[in-house]
Order: structure tokens, then sequence, then C-alpha cells
């Protein structure tokens, strides 16, 4: 009897749970079981209680705005910002309610704040329904159009776009029709732009259907080194890994081999703008330190039309 006694004692003395942990545990279940006029009861109660719960003023703002109770969602989800509770979204809810309210200018505004705390261009900005009233202002238009040139900077930049003469699918002969190649065709060249621009990926193939034959280069703009690179594999296992930069109208690449005894072998590789058809490869080495250069491979490249 006497442990049947004390066990009672404590039941008496423990605590239990408070009421705010099951006003919260009930809330909590109410917003994820998206039952919102409930939650927005529940969560209207802990923010009384609690004034400085951000993540309370949040979920209660979100599930005034899940009722369609614009103007009541506004002042919980400005509590919840300006408490530091997940910025980002609270103004973009926000955005997406002037939005609605047709307010541009209030709803440009949040998105601002919301782009400035890290929404990017993969968020729903560029296609939430909510925002369909002012996709069409232009500081809409220009925000996106930041996002994504921020997202995707290979479009766009400088640098990246200064090979793109090179992109396209190429017949390759010689480039002085006197040489012993004549005016046979060497094989064909693909180069294509990929990862969003930021890789141009050549595709060589001589003439001759060679199975095995060929080889491929990655052609990028290194934004460690700040210089253009290409990395060039042959099917035979043959590499060669040069570095450059775009001047005088040319793309001009620099590397090193070693020779078939070992010594270092200096290599200049330039491809050079002729029309808008028409590219010129230059392959040069040296095996004097680069006190006289040979000329190599000396390519004349025209576009296909088909």
């Amino acid at each position: 009897m006497r442990g049947s006694a004390i066990a009672a004692v404590l039941l008496l003395v423990l605590p239990g749970p408070t009421t705010a942990q099951v006003s919260a545990a009930k809330a909590d279940s109410f917003f994820v079981g998206s039952d919102w006029r409930n939650a927005a009861q529940a969560y209207a109660v802990i923010t009384q209680r609690e004034p400085t719960n951000g993540m309370a003023w949040f979920r209660l703002g979100a599930a005034r705005q899940a009722l369609g109770e614009l103007d009541a969602a506004i002042m919980p989800l400005e509590k919840a910002r300006d408490l530091k509770f997940q910025i980002v979204s609270a103004e973009f809810r926000l955005a997406r309610i002037y939005a609605l309210k047709n307010d541009p200018g209030r709803a440009l505004d949040a998105l601002d704040r919301s782009v400035a705390g890290g929404l990017g261009f993969n968020s729903p900005i560029a296609s939430h329904p909510d925002l369909a009233s002012i996709r069409e202002q232009p500081r809409f238009k220009k925000m996106i159009a930041d996002l994504e040139n921020a997202a995707f900077p290979c479009r766009n930049g400088p640098e990246q776009q200064q090979f793109n003469f090179w992109i396209g699918k190429w017949d390759v002969f010689a480039w002085n029709p006197n040489t012993p190649n004549g005016t046979a065709q060497l094989g064909t060249n693909d180069v294509e732009a990929i990862l969003e621009r930021c890789v141009l990926l050549e595709n060589w193939t001589p003439a001759g259907g060679v199975p095995g034959a060929g080889g491929k280069s990655m052609n990028f703009w290194d934004v460690n080194r700040k210089q253009w690179r290409q990395v060039w594999v042959a099917a035979g296992g043959g590499s060669l890994d040069y570095a450059g930069s775009f001047r005088d109208g040319a793309m001009r690449f620099e590397g090193w081999t070693l020779g078939p005894q070992g010594q270092k072998v200096l290599q200049k590789l330039t491809f050079f703008a002729i029309a808008k058809d028409t590219v010129r490869q230059l392959f040069e080495s040296s095996n004097d330190s680069g006190k006289t250069w040979q000329p190599g491979f000396d390519a004349r490249y025209i576009r296909r039309k088909n």
C-alpha cells in the first residue's frame, strides 16, 4: 500500500504537458492537415499568449491567406517578417497578397525584398498564378530577367559569348587547297553549346569512317582562372589541356605536351572568325621553347546548311 500511495502523490506533484504545449501541437496538426480555419483560430490564441513567436505569426498569416482572408493575413505575415522568421517566404506571401489585391506597387516592393533576401529564379516567382496581375509590369519583367541572368550567367555573360562563332555543324577542309590534302574533306566537326551555354562541346569525326577515330573537347570560360580553357581527349587516349583568351578577333589557346623523347613541346591553337560561316583553325608547335613555330593542322571550317 505504501508504494501505491507514493505513486499517487508523485502523479499529483510531477507536472504534465502544459496548455501551451498542447495548443502548439494541436495548431501544428491543423496546419499540416490543411485545416485552415482551425489552424487560424489556434495560432491566433498562441500569438496572443506568445507575441514573439515568429512561427505562430507566420502560420496564422498563411492560414488566413489560404482561407482567402487577404487583409487579415497581412499583419501576421508582417509580424513574422519583423521577428525575422522566414523573411523571404513572408515577403513572397505578402507580394502574392498585394498582387491579388491589385496593388502592384506593394506587391513589387515585397518581391524586391524577397529577392534581396535570397529568392531565386528556381522559385515559383515566374509562374505563380497569384502574381498574374503584375506579370506584364516592366519592373517585374526586369526582375525576372535579372534573376535568370544570375541563375544562368553563361547565357549572356560577355566572356562566354566570345567563342560563339565556333558553334555549329561544320565540314572541315585544308585551309590551303594547294597542300597535299587538296580539296578533300578532312572530316566533320559539330560544336554545340551545353550546360546552359557554359560549355562548348566539340565532336570531331575524321573522314574515312575509321572505327574509334575522332575526339571531343570541352571549351569553357574558367571563372576561377579568368581564362578560356580547352580540354581535348582523342579516341586513342591522347589529351591536351589549353588555356587562353580571345583577342585580336581570334580565340588563342596555348599549352604543351610531351614529345616522343619526353621533351616538352609547346603548342598554340588558334581559331580565327573569318566570316559568319567560315572559321580557320591553326595548330602550331615549338620544340625550342617558343623561338620558332611549325604549323601543323590548318583547317577551313565551312558551316553546313542542312
